[in-house]
Parts: C-alpha cells; structure tokens; sequence
C-alpha cells in the first residue's frame, strides 16, 4: 500500500509512476504539501447582507468548460442582461470551471466578463499546475494543449477563486467538494474543500477521502455534516444530485452528456432547481 499526498499523487499519475492497482494506492487529503503556486488573495470570501439584498442567488454546479450549457441555463433563468449578468442577481460557480469540456478558455473568460462568481475545485489547481509546468520547461500533455489559449491574466483568474464563498444572511456556504464535520471553515484543509467525496473510517478514526462511497467503512460526508449552515459542492457527478439535510450536490454530470444544475438560494424563486441537458458528450468516464 502507497500513500500519496494530493499534489504527490498528481505528478505520479502524469509521470506513469503510480501502482497498477488502485487498492494499493490510499490518498491523504491531510497531508502538508505546499502549493507551487500563491494563496488566492482572499481565501474564504463573504458575501455581505447588503451585498445580497433583495436579489436572487443562483448557485450552479461543475462547469467544466461547458460555456453553451452555462449560457442555456442563465438564459432559461432570466438573468442575463446585454450577455452580462444582470442588477439583481448573483451566480456562483461550485468551482472546475475548466478542464474536460469543449470551451474551457472560453469559460473562464467570460465568467470574468459576465461579473459571475466562483470557488475554486481540484480541476482548476490542475490546470494551475500544468501551466506552471509549461512556465518551467515541461510541455503540455496533449489533452491540456487548450492550454496554450490561456495568458497570464487567465491564470490570474483561477488564482484568486478563493476555496469558499459564504452567504450569512441565508445560512448558506459554497466549496466545490466538501467540508469536515466539526472543522471550522477557516480551518479547513484546502485538499478537503477542493477533493473530498467521502469520509472514511478506521477503528473509530474518521479521515477525508477524494474516493466515492463504495466500502462499507465510507460515507457521504454530505450525510454527517449537521450545519450550521448549509454546504452547495460539486465534485461528485457520479451520484449526480444529491440533497441532504445540511448540504446540496449539484453536480450532475453536463460534461458527461447529463445536465447542468443550479439552485436559487435566495429571492422570489429560493429553493428552485433549474437545469438543462448538455449538447453533447465531451468527456468519457
């Protein structure tokens, strides 16, 4: 059995270096390893009662470069106004905002231009770490060659996607994967927020897990979270929607040819589900 920390895990997939078979790999979400990159400028980010007020929340699962479908659903929503977002609403992003899908420059670049929010998830570290590769001499895989499309100020961008985004006035806290139970957001591991499916126990010890609930020791970590406030994640589009008492997952898969997601969290239609089918299958599991 080999243990990898998240970021050592990374390069030994890229580099073919892992063990064949993937019960012999365990990956530790806790594990300190430092970011070759900056922090985002604000880590957890607050949006205010006055920020909110009188307006609608839209918060939408993983993207993943699917522009069209994202642009579908906010115009079925009635929130777009000459292409930009329009006064009186908000939209956030539940983070892998590239990677994966047909229009991933694209996306990026018109989140910025649209005034849409963001966390940020695992994909977009990835793509953070790739560029940075190609910044120090290591070209490209030929599945991240989209890469070349994206500038400096691109890059920027995902850099500051902080890893939560809160909403006190209704309750409300937005990370692409998950949260600890008992952890305080401030507190919470980075590799947690951005890779957690599940959370794992051992002779009554619990530990976070980027792995999808499959052995008996494995649980949603959706399903133990008890608030206070309520969680929106992505992340995990092989259980597709998932609604919980304290938490939400609104993945549901639209690179994967399913649909993308959103919820209205606050204003006259808070507590609605919105989705539309994706317009092809760019990515297979």
């Amino acid at each position: 059995m080999t243990t990898y920390g998240v970021l050592s895990y990374i390069e030994a997939k890229r580099n073919k270096s892992l063990p064949v078979k993937k019960k012999d790999i365990i990956i530790d979400l806790l594990k300190d390893e430092p970011m070759p990159f900056r922090d985002p400028k604000v880590m957890h980010r607050v949006i205010t009662d006055a920020e909110c007020e009188g307006k609608e929340v839209l918060i939408i699962g993983d993207v993943h470069g699917c522009l069209e479908e994202l642009k579908d659903l906010l115009v079925k929503c009635d929130l777009l106004e000459d292409g930009v977002v329009r006064d009186g609403a908000i939209v956030i992003l539940c983070g892998d905002i590239v990677m994966k899908g047909p229009l991933n420059v694209e996306t990026l670049r018109y989140m910025k231009h649209a005034g849409i929010l963001a966390v940020r998830g695992n994909q977009d570290d990835k793509c953070i770490l790739r560029y940075t590769d190609k910044v120090n001499g290591i070209p490209f895989m030929t599945k991240n060659l989209w890469m070349e499309g994206l500038t400096a100020d691109d890059i920027e961008v995902l850099l500051d996607l902080p890893y939560s985004i809160s909403i006190p006035s209704v309750k409300t806290v937005i990370v692409h994967a998950g949260v600890f139970p008992g952890v305080p957001l401030e507190e919470q591991n980075r590799f947690v927020l951005t890779y957690m499916r599940s959370i794992h126990s051992k002779n009554g010890t619990l530990a976070p897990s980027p792995a999808t609930v499959k052995e008996d020791e494995d649980q949603p970590w959706a399903k133990l979270w008890r608030g206070p406030y309520h969680v929106y994640f992505g992340h995990d589009a092989r259980h597709g929607l998932q609604q919980w008492d304290f938490a939400t997952g609104l993945d549901t898969g639209c690179v994967y040819g399913k649909k993308m997601t959103g919820k209205f969290v606050a204003g006259r239609r808070q507590g609605e589900f919105i989705s539309v089918d994706a317009r092809n299958t760019y990515w297979k599991v």
